[in-house]
């Protein structure tokens, strides 16, 4: 460890454990939206989405956390066929 580098012996340690941690966040995220499933269509709806929006991103890489994704889906839902159009034509 270089001299006055601001690191610490531990930080090569914390690496690791940060990526655990992570990986566990997406798997309580990935848990999560499993339960929506259990909404019916009407919820789901309700809050800007579609069982097949939660299936898909569900898809994505185990390493991926989806409720970005979802959440990202749900919004451009709700804002509605305008946000559409303002990212197609600047």
């Amino acid at each position: 460890m270089a001299i006055g580098s601001g690191r610490t012996a531990t930080d090569g340690a914390r690496g690791p454990m940060r990526q655990f941690i992570e990986f566990v966040r997406v798997l309580i995220n990935r848990r999560r939206l499993v339960e929506l499933l259990e909404m019916n269509d009407h919820e789901l709806r309700d809050i800007g989405l579609t069982r097949q929006d939660v299936k898909q991103v569900l898809r994505l890489p185990l390493s991926t956390d989806p409720s970005g994704a979802l959440n990202e889906i749900a919004q451009r839902r709700i804002a509605g066929p305008d946000m559409e159009r303002s990212r197609d034509h600047p």
